[in-house]
């Protein structure tokens, strides 16, 4: 019984020692570790134009929906103080994001630019909806989206004047808005909407027009494609391909259609090489549009060439293997995301964001193309991309 004691006696020590140092060392730990109001916020890289004609200058034309001027996203990390970092990273803000669609390497990179900001200033990200190109589905992703009663709601309208009732009920239950590249239609700054992130989109325009214009060394006929949606951004990439193709007299625009996926294009693009059989180009506001077209080119054989707007894997790899895809402008889509949600967090620190918050784009061309994507997509392009890349290479298209 004594033994029993003694054994009884001496496990209580041990345990009330055991305990006594995890008490200790978790106070250690506590005291080790900074509060959230001491986190220190990473440093965003902000993306600038560089001098070697791939990143360009935001247009001076640039101008938002309502005519406002054209702001870098180093402006909005700009009215940012230290004070009002740590008072967003306390505050326990929630957010929700509704894309038009999430089936594309741009929304992607959108999304990861967006959660980069979010996670740095501890703001929880409640829901990722996405739309599918769909009205009625992103009326009732947005509905949702009021249920749970986010503070700060990033959005993408699939159709701004479409969707404008359901993102006006949004705003009316006090939600804050930062919105993508175009905002519902009679949404008014500041009352309604904090600000808008986007590319310089008729900057997009600009070059995509340019690559082509160089190519055919500034005279030919030429087919333009726009977009089915009332959205603008693209309508700012469709004036900057037309305002400076109009500077050549010996550029004529033969026909504008406006279709909605790559199928529609290639069928539009079968259609002007039979009714145009000394067509020279075709650009387009969108990548898909021009790989549609660019199939379609090939396998004529004829001598066409196209340009469009935004870069993906797929036509990177049109870049490095097809005759007719001579170059893309792309967008910076993380980048973006970048500025959208900084827009988000300067509201939800009582201050008022520009309205109109514009990130650059890139000049996309064969001899570009391995540092355009690294740039865009922040990785290195794909096995097969790479294989191709290293093609251009040894023909001397590419030089290090």
């Amino acid at each position: 019984m004594k033994r029993f004691s003694k054994i009884l006696l001496l496990t209580l020590f041990v345990l009330v020692f055991m305990v006594s140092s995890l008490l200790v060392f978790a106070s250690s730990k506590e005291e080790e570790a900074p509060s959230k109001s001491k986190l220190a916020a990473t440093e965003l890289q902000i993306l600038k134009p560089d001098n070697v004609d791939e990143v360009q200058p935001i247009n001076p034309k640039n101008v938002g929906p309502n005519g406002n001027p054209a702001s870098g996203v180093e402006d909005l990390v700009g009215i940012l103080t230290p004070a009002d970092e740590e008072a967003v990273m306390n505050g326990n803000y929630t957010a929700a994001v509704a894309l038009h669609t999430t089936a594309a390497d741009w929304s992607i990179l959108q999304e990861a630019g967006i959660r980069a900001v979010l996670d740095k200033y501890n703001i929880e990200l409640l829901v990722l909806t996405d739309a599918e190109l769909k009205v009625e589905k992103q009326v009732g992703d947005i509905e949702s989206i009021i249920e749970l009663k986010p503070d700060l709601l990033i959005g993408f309208p699939v159709d701004r004047q479409a969707n404008a009732a359901v993102f006006r009920k949004a705003a009316d239950a006090g939600i804050t808005m930062s919105f993508i590249d175009t905002i519902p239609a009679d949404f008014i700054y500041p009352r309604d909407y904090k600000g808008l992130g986007l590319a310089d989109n008729y900057e997009a325009g600009v070059v995509a027009a340019e690559i082509m214009a160089e190519e055919i060394d500034f005279k030919g006929k030429l087919g333009v494609m726009w977009f089915p949606f009332s959205m603008f951004h693209v309508d700012q990439r469709y004036y900057g391909i037309m305002d400076y193709l109009e500077q050549y007299s010996e550029i004529e625009v033969v026909d504008v259609q406006k279709p909605g996926n790559a199928e529609q294009a290639a069928t539009i693009a079968e259609n002007w090489l039979i009714a145009y059989p000394d067509l020279t180009g075709i650009v387009a506001v969108w990548d898909q549009q021009a790989i549609g077209a660019a199939g379609v080119i090939d396998a004529s054989g004829k001598d066409v060439k196209v340009t469009g707007v935004d870069l993906s894997d797929d036509s990177a790899f049109m870049i490095a293997t097809s005759p007719s895809f001579i170059g893309v402008s792309s967008q910076h889509p993380y980048d973006q995301g970048i500025a959208e949600a900084l827009i988000g967090v300067v509201a939800l620190a009582g201050k008022n964001p520009p309205p109109y918050v514009v990130v650059p784009i890139e000049k996309v061309t064969p001899k570009s193309l391995e540092r355009s994507y690294k740039r865009v997509f922040r990785k290195d392009p794909p096995s097969q991309l790479q294989k191709e890349i290293d093609k251009l290479k040894a023909k001397g298209v590419i030089k290090d």
